[in-house]
Formats: structure tokens, C-alpha cells, sequence
């Protein structure tokens, strides 16, 4: 949202899962940039478990599906960006 901060340095990590949830192969990491942003290039299609760590600490998201439908899309973002929320004390 436009008047949160920005968060550099957060490492992220991704986990490829299959329907269980169990990580069965692929894993990826990354780091924000000074705009909080981070972008993951050649990921296979799939459902993925992702963690953020930063000041020490690791966070959590539900499952990510990388090319699914727009619904099921939606519902991931709001889960990160909840995730988010609580991890910098976003009240709502």
C-alpha cells in the first residue's frame, strides 16, 4: 500500500510443495530491494511455500500457486500482504 514503508534486505525463500504441502523439489531465494520489492525469474509452474525472514526472525505464508487462476491468485496475495501486516504491526 501506498503508505507503508519499504523494506530492503528481506530474505525470501520458496519452496516448491506438492498438494500436501510437502517440499518436493525446487527452492529459490531472493532478497528485497531498496523498494521492498523482489522478483523471482524462470520459477516452474506450481504450488510453492513461502518464507520471509527478516530482523532475525522467520515468517510464514500459506501456499503460493505460480500460474493458476485468478481467484485462487488473489487469495495468496492477501495471505503475504496479511503476513506482512502482522510482521511490521500493520493494524487494520
Amino acid at each position: 500500500e501506498a503508505n507503508e514503508k519499504a523494506v530492503d534486505n528481506v530474505k525470501i525463500t520458496t519452496y516448491r510443495v506438492d498438494k500436501n504441502g510437502n517440499r518436493i523439489g525446487e527452492k529459490y531465494e531472493t532478497r528485497t530491494n531498496s523498494g521492498g520489492n523482489y522478483v523471482y525469474k524462470d520459477m516452474v509452474a506450481g504450488l510453492y511455500d513461502v518464507e520471509f525472514e527478516y530482523d532475525g526472525q522467520t515468517y510464514k505464508t500459506t501456499k503460493l500457486l505460480v500460474s493458476g487462476n485468478v481467484e485462487d491468485y488473489k487469495k495468496c496475495l492477501e495471505d503475504i500482504i496479511a503476513s506482512f501486516d502482522m510482521m511490521f504491526g500493520e493494524k487494520k
